[in-house]
């Protein structure tokens, strides 16, 4: 037994279980985060009868989900090309510069920003005239961070999840449960 300040005792089975439970829940936490959807989206229209689903700010800017891979999310070591939506605010954007800077959140891995020419739309999605297609590669799952800039002027910042592709849900399904087990 160990004795506390004082007239507790606590047992070093009562202790053995807290610390057991302490860590499941870091566990989970750490799987939730590395598993979460963190991706904010909204909806604009597009033409008459069509929607389309954005990641970022409605009223600033725009990373279309479309563009995504044909597994619905961002994959790890697959380059990509992204169809970025942005406001004009009143100026033209065309030739300048859309930039994303990068960042990994759990390790802070800055990757070497993704820069791509904005050209106007001739037919505005939503209150989005212009756009810019970047190519883009993530090279570790897990959170990213992405700064979204018109030459050096900042327009906000989105958060992605980059993840290995799945090609056999029941696969993932086991790793995952692995992951909360074992902690690998």
């Amino acid at each position: 037994m160990i004795r506390g300040g004082g007239a507790k005792m606590i047992t070093s089975t009562k202790l053995s279980v807290v610390a057991s439970i302490l860590i499941i829940v870091s566990l989970i936490a750490y799987v939730y985060v590395e598993h979460a959807q963190v991706e904010e989206t909204f909806a604009i229209q597009y033409g008459e009868d069509e929607l389309r689903v954005l990641l970022g700010e409605s009223d600033r800017f725009g990373l279309e989900k479309e563009s995504w891979t044909d597994a619905g999310y961002l994959v790890i070591n697959k380059p990509s090309n992204y169809a970025w939506y942005i406001k004009g605010v009143g100026q033209s954007l065309s030739g300048k510069i859309l930039t994303i800077a990068s960042t990994h959140d759990r390790t802070g891995q800055q990757l070497s920003a993704f820069s791509s020419d904005i050209t106007s739309l001739d037919r505005p999605v939503g209150d989005l005239d212009f756009y810019s297609s970047v190519e883009m590669t993530f090279p570790k799952k897990g959170v990213w961070s992405l700064d979204v800039f018109v030459d050096d002027r900042s327009l906000g910042t989105i958060k992605v999840n980059a993840r290995d592709h799945i090609k056999d849900r029941s696969r993932h399904y086991h790793d995952l449960r692995r992951e909360l087990r074992y902690g690998k």
